[in-house]
């Protein structure tokens, strides 16, 4: 009879870290995608400086051919 009551708990206690499990993942997940989302915005904003400095360079030339 111990066995089983033992058995029990082991069961419930596996099925309640399943589920905080399951939690941990959906959190996860959507840190994740936050996370890519913050990313793409910072390249994005790279992009534009990296263009923006260029503009920069040509300026400079044009203003030295002058």
């Amino acid at each position: 009879m111990y066995s089983d009551e033992a058995s029990t708990s082991c069961v419930e206690e596996c099925v309640v870290a399943t589920e905080e499990l399951r939690t941990l993942g959906e959190i996860v997940r959507s840190e994740i995608g936050v996370a890519s989302e913050t990313l793409t915005r910072i390249d994005d904003q790279l992009t534009q400086l990296s263009s923006l400095f260029r503009n920069i360079d040509q300026l400079a030339e044009f203003i030295v051919e002058v």
